[in-house]
């Protein structure tokens, strides 16, 4: 992390951009004399005025120095805006692609809604009691055809599971009624 700009060092800087050189041990001594008396201060410098001035100085070091940091700082202004623009496209096709799924999933509520059938309020369904132990009392081919068409895997032979035989349970008693 750098130190804050003090005005001694902004001093010292201008000195230097106008050419004037201070001998090392002169300037050691006046920077440590005065950050002993008084602790360095934070300095707001405006840039573009800084630039300016050094746009305008007479000395050729110091014109090309502000040259290359106006040039760095426009440099670095594009990059942030194409960065920006780029976030910001990449954002709004995230935004887009989420809209167009919200939009599809109420079209899916809308037909599941519309196409839903009500129940009926004057018809009673009650669940057969659950068959305990032994062989099961329901066609198993019938149970095993009906799930195939229904969309629930079962296995060729074997045991039916219980949540499939009551599915189709219900679903034979809705038709029956």
């Amino acid at each position: 992390m750098t130190e804050p700009l003090t005005y001694e060092r902004l001093t010292e800087l201008r000195r230097l951009a106008a050419g004037e050189r201070t001998p090392p041990g002169q300037a050691i001594s006046a920077l440590a004399r005065s950050a002993e008396e008084d602790p360095p201060r934070a300095v707001t410098v405006n840039v573009d005025h800084l630039l300016s001035q050094a746009l305008r100085s007479e000395n050729g070091r110091t014109r090309a120095l502000a040259e290359k940091i106006h040039t760095l700082a426009a440099d670095l202004a594009h990059r942030v805006q194409t960065e920006y623009q780029a976030r910001r496209q990449r954002l709004d096709a995230e935004v887009t692609a989420l809209e167009q799924q919200l939009a599809e999933a109420r079209a899916r509520i809308q037909s599941l809604d519309r196409d839903a059938t009500p129940p009926q309020t004057d018809t009673t369904i009650t669940k057969p009691a659950p068959h305990r132990g032994g062989r099961s009392q329901v066609d198993a081919a019938a149970v095993r055809a009906w799930a195939a068409t229904n969309g629930y895997q079962v296995k060729p032979i074997g045991r039916i599971p219980t949540h499939i035989v009551e599915a189709w349970r219900e679903a034979t008693i809705r038709t029956q009624t």
